[in-house]
């Protein structure tokens, strides 16, 4: 098999398995709180990146970190997995799946807004657009005003929070230079400290059940978890990244069908407007000329 071919595999199965996690995280958090649903999931997702970094034999590489790599896991790690999961558990616990996951793709548009003031990258007009679009969008998604869904306010202001943290994440992203299986391991090492500490600070641990911890497990493997991975070596065996990259925004829409599916809920059509707007703010900005 070629690289291409494997890279577009990779991507596809990335793909596949990041559509499965809206509706898993609903089904998980029937079965626990956000809190416990983020400290399960992040241990798991912890045990996965310690095994990649000892099969890339990249272990020992930590002892030679120094103090700015370990500040950076530290804020890394705290932003994600530990602020972001817990924001987006908690919107997802609020809203019906189809409006959380859209709400929560926003990110790549808030990032330009973040690259802009932290970067000094000129906002071109493309950006204004892109950001206008994704703006009605939003609203689309979080009225729903042609349906007969109630829309919690407070879930609608922390889905974008989810976004806004998600960009900031990926800015600390973009000027941390070192692997990514060793930024995965600590972020994921210093979250777990996170989680541990403000769950037992805060909230009383449960036990889950059998539905409970597998649900835990598939959310720990393939939204925390493995398909980062497979997504970074899609990217790296690509011939064209930029090409690959595109086959992730067709997520959100096959999440709508697992959605409709397994969910029973019924899909509105100012939902599919509305991320139809909003991956298409996302697609302009990415193919559009200056």
């Amino acid at each position: 098999m070629s690289k291409q071919k494997l890279a577009i595999l990779l991507a596809l199965l990335s793909t596949l398995l990041w559509s499965t996690v809206a509706t898993s995280f609903k089904i998980s958090l029937k079965q626990l709180n956000p809190e416990n649903l983020v400290l399960y999931s992040t241990l798991i997702s912890l045990f996965i990146f310690t095994i990649i970094l000892v099969k890339n034999r990249r272990f020992n590489s930590i002892k030679n970190l120094g103090k700015k790599d370990i500040l950076y896991s530290i804020i890394s790690g705290f932003l994600n997995p530990f602020l972001y999961y817990l924001v987006l558990f908690k919107t997802y616990s609020l809203l019906p799946a189809q409006v959380a996951q859209p709400l929560n793709y926003t990110w790549p548009i808030i990032l330009i807004i973040f690259s802009s003031i932290i970067f000094k990258e000129k906002l071109k007009r493309k950006d204004f657009l892109s950001f206008c679009l994704s703006l009605v969008g939003i609203s689309l998604v979080s009225s729903n005003s042609f349906s007969n869904i109630d829309i919690n306010g407070l879930g609608v202001i922390l889905g974008v929070l989810s976004a806004v943290i998600w960009a900031l994440y990926w800015v600390i992203n973009r000027v941390d230079s070192r692997e990514n299986d060793i930024k995965l391991f600590l972020n994921f090492l210093f979250g777990s400290i996170f989680i541990l500490i403000y769950n037992f600070l805060f909230v009383p641990i449960q036990i889950p059940n059998m539905v409970g911890i597998l649900s835990t497990i598939y959310v720990g493997l393939f939204e925390m978890g493995i398909t980062f991975y497979l997504w970074a070596n899609a990217l790296k065996y690509a011939n064209k990244a930029a090409t690959i990259s595109l086959i992730v925004y067709l997520s959100p829409f096959l999440s709508l069908i697992f959605i409709s599916i397994f969910l029973k809920e019924t899909i509105t059509i100012t939902t599919i407007i509305g991320l139809i707007l909003i991956v298409s703010s996302i697609l302009y900005n990415k193919l559009a000329g200056k």
